[in-house]
């Protein structure tokens, strides 16, 4: 454990000389708000961060490539973000090399300057991500970007930008994992009294190594106000153990319309995994009431059918409330919806 830990100093040591030494090339932010967008690509993952002065960036996955409009969405909602600024990311984050998650990857690479990118060092039998992995030695041969393979390196705090923490943790480095998704990289991410968590594709033997293997400093950064959920609201994540020492205040689950492309097959989110959420908004709820809840739909897998479920206030589910904007100073965070128009404020 004490050479993992030295190791991950001196990963986060070269990843601030990699990324704060680079100087801003545009203006600040005038609103001085961290902003998180959980952005609505169907059935796959896309969140992209702004550090609170407007200057550095941060990605969390590129959404998919065989889900409709997935691809297309996700590329125009970063093009529209950089129209009048420079296409550059502080640090880029792929959790896990499935298509859901890298499937405009390599368009990042090519199209943005990337500082840092990360993933979770994991060789993987497809094309999409052999085109990746290609670029991505090639732009590390030729000192474009700084590599951090997740487990390789363990824990390590990337750098983002000065005002916001951000902790990688990475369970298959702690114990060995055969599952893919159990080898998504997690990134905990922190401002003020604000926190965040997002997970990939980690499923149950993932979080079990979470929330028994880390050490108590690791497990300080699980615990947070806003928690991306594993799997797309799949009932292979999303444990009851996990969801209690993570202890979130709001959940967003990014998935696809029901029996919608691969959502056919993959029926997320899963009607066991969102009422376990509403029964965890539901006895830890101390705010007032609020226009957000309705009913959504889940896919009860022993009935085998789609349900209607009624969620709780703080539950988010991207094909209902599209694009979810979440804009922290620090304090508080205050959510917005694309499709639904719900605007909500959390507290710590």
């Amino acid at each position: 454990m004490m050479q993992l830990l030295r190791r991950a100093l001196g990963v986060g040591l070269l990843l601030l000389a990699a990324v704060w030494a680079t100087p801003a090339a545009y203006a600040q932010d005038p609103s001085g708000q961290l902003e998180v967008r959980f952005l609505d690509v169907g059935q796959a993952d896309a969140i992209l961060v702004r550090c609170p002065d407007g200057s550095h960036y941060l990605l969390i996955d590129s959404g998919d490539t065989r889900y409709p409009g997935s691809s297309k969405a996700f590329r125009q909602a970063l093009l529209d973000e950089f129209r009048d600024r420079p296409k550059k990311l502080a640090l880029v984050v792929a959790s896990h090399p499935h298509a859901d998650h890298i499937g405009s990857m390599q368009w990042v690479l090519e199209t943005f300057d990337v500082d840092v990118y990360v993933d979770n060092g994991q060789k993987f039998d497809s094309a999409l991500w052999a085109k990746l992995d290609k670029v991505r030695r090639r732009q590390v041969s030729d000192a474009e970007i700084t590599y951090v393979a997740g487990k390789k390196t363990g824990f390590a705090d990337l750098a983002f930008c000065p005002q916001v923490g951000v902790r990688l943790l990475v369970p298959w480095a702690v114990r060995e994992l055969s599952n893919t998704n159990d080898r998504s990289v997690v990134v905990s991410l922190t401002y003020g009294k604000t926190s965040f968590l997002f997970g990939g594709d980690a499923e149950e033997h993932a979080e079990e190594v979470m929330v028994n293997d880390f050490e108590p400093g690791e497990r300080e950064h699980l615990r947070v106000m806003v928690l991306k959920a594993g799997h797309h609201g799949s009932d292979t994540s999303s444990t009851l153990p996990f969801i209690a020492a993570v202890n979130p205040k709001t959940v967003v689950v990014s998935s696809g319309k029901k029996e919608v492309g691969t959502n056919a097959r993959y029926k997320h989110p899963r009607h066991s995994t969102m009422q376990n959420y509403n029964n965890w908004l539901r006895n830890h709820d101390e705010g007032e009431p609020s226009s957000q809840p309705g009913r959504v739909w889940a896919y009860d897998k022993p009935g085998k059918r789609w349900r209607q479920i009624e969620r709780r206030r703080g539950l988010w589910v991207t094909p209902e409330d599209g694009t979810v904007v979440m804009l922290s100073d620090g304090e508080k965070i205050e959510i917005r919806t694309e499709k639904t128009g719900a605007q909500v404020s959390v507290s710590p």
